[in-house]
C-alpha cells in the first residue's frame, strides 16, 4: 500500500451542522420548511444538487429549486468552517501515514473549490492530493474522481485504499476497483454499510490505523520481523528463568550442605562452599534482572508497532 484515499463529509471532518446552516438559510429565503439533522445527514453523500433536491419540499418546480440551490452554493463557501470539525484522532492519523511514507488523498463530491478550502483550513500540509467536483467530470460513486486522484498521487488502483463512510463511499471504491474500509462513525450506519456490500469496518481511528498498516508489505515484513524478536526474547526468558530455579535449587542444597559442615565440621568446607552460595544467589538474581528486561522490551515492542 502505497496511498490512502479518504472521503470527506462523515469521514475525516463532521460537516453536518454547517452543511444543515446552509441548506436551511436557502430553505428559508425561498420561504420553504427547514430541515433537521438527521434528515440532512440522510441526503448526504451525492453533492450539493442532490442535497438540495432532497431538501426542498416535493413538487418544487425546476426554477425554484434551481434558485435554492444557487443560494446554497453561494452562502456555503463562506460559512463552512463555523461549526466543522475534524473527527477525533484523524489529525494523528494522517501524520501517521505520512510518518510511515504513505501518500494521502481527499475525494469528495463537494465543489473543488469548498474542498481545498476546507483541507486548508483544518488539514493543512496533510493531505497530498485534494479533489472536489469539477465540470464535465462524473461525481462519485463513478470512478472518475477517484482515477485524477490517483494520477495525481503517482499510484496504482492496486497500491491504493479507500476509506468512506457511505453507500456512495462503497459504491465508488467497487468502481474504482480499490480496497475499501467503511467507518461508522460517518453519516450512515453498519446495517446501511453492510447492505452497500461493505466488508471491512473500522469503529474508531486506531482501528483504522490497524487496518491499514495490515495492507502495507512494509509494514508486514517488519511486523515479522518483530515477532522473531519477540519469541527470542520469550524463549531466553524461559532460560533465564529455569537458569535462575536450577541456581536457587543449588544454593538451597549448598545451603543445607554448609549448614551441615559448620556444625560437624566447621572448618573443613565452610571457606569452600559459601562462595558457590553467592555465585548462585548472583547467578538467579542477575538471570531475574534481565528477564524482566527482556519483559518490558517485549512490551514496548509490542506497543510501538500495534501489537496485541
Amino acid at each position: 500500500m502505497k496511498a490512502v484515499i479518504f472521503d470527506m463529509d462523515g469521514t475525516i471532518l463532521d460537516t453536518l451542522q454547517d452543511l444543515k446552516g446552509s441548506v436551511n438559510h436557502a430553505l428559508k429565503k425561498h420561504g420553504m420548511p427547514e430541515r433537521s439533522s438527521k434528515e440532512i445527514r440522510s441526503f448526504l453523500g451525492n453533492g450539493m444538487a442532490v442535497l438540495i433536491h432532497k431538501s426542498v419540499p416535493e413538487g418544487t418546480d425546476e426554477k425554484t429549486e434551481a434558485a435554492v440551490l444557487e443560494e446554497h452554493k453561494a452562502y456555503y463557501p463562506k460559512h463552512c468552517a463555523e461549526k466543522t470539525k475534524p473527527y477525533p484522532g484523524i489529525e494523528e492519523l494522517l501524520n501517521f501515514l505520512h510518518e510511515k511514507g504513505i501518500k494521502t488523498a481527499v475525494v469528495s463530491n463537494k465543489r473543488d473549490s469548498n474542498v481545498k478550502t476546507l483541507v486548508k483550513e483544518y488539514f493543512n500540509g496533510l493531505f497530498d492530493v485534494a479533489v472536489g467536483a469539477r465540470d464535465n467530470v462524473e461525481r462519485k460513486p463513478s470512478a472518475d474522481l477517484v482515477r485524477i486522484a490517483l494520477d495525481e498521487l503517482g499510484v496504482s488502483e492496486d497500491e491504493a485504499v479507500y476509506v468512506g463512510d457511505s453507500d456512495v463511499d462503497v459504491a465508488t471504491a467497487k468502481a474504482a476497483e480499490l480496497k475499501m474500509i467503511a467507518v461508522t462513525w460517518g453519516f450512515r450506519d453498519m446495517k446501511d454499510l453492510t447492505q452497500a456490500g461493505a466488508e471491512r469496518f473500522a469503529d474508531d481511528t486506531e482501528e483504522l490505523k490497524d487496518l491499514l498498516l495490515k495492507e502495507d508489505p512494509v509494514y508486514k515484513a517488519m511486523i515479522k520481523k518483530v515477532m522473531i524478536k519477540i519469541r527470542v526474547m520469550f524463549a531466553a526468558r524461559i532460560l533465564l528463568w529455569l537458569i535462575a530455579l536450577i541456581s536457587t535449587i543449588y544454593w538451597i542444597s549448598y545451603s543445607f550442605e554448609l549448614y551441615k559442615q559448620e556444625i560437624f565440621d566447621p572448618h573443613d568446607y565452610a571457606t569452600l562452599l559459601r562462595p558457590v552460595l553467592y555465585i548462585c544467589l548472583a547467578i538467579a538474581f542477575v538471570s531475574i534482572c534481565i528477564s524482566f528486561a527482556l519483559h518490558a522490551r517485549t512490551k514496548k515492542l509490542k506497543k510501538e508497532h500495534g501489537i496485541k
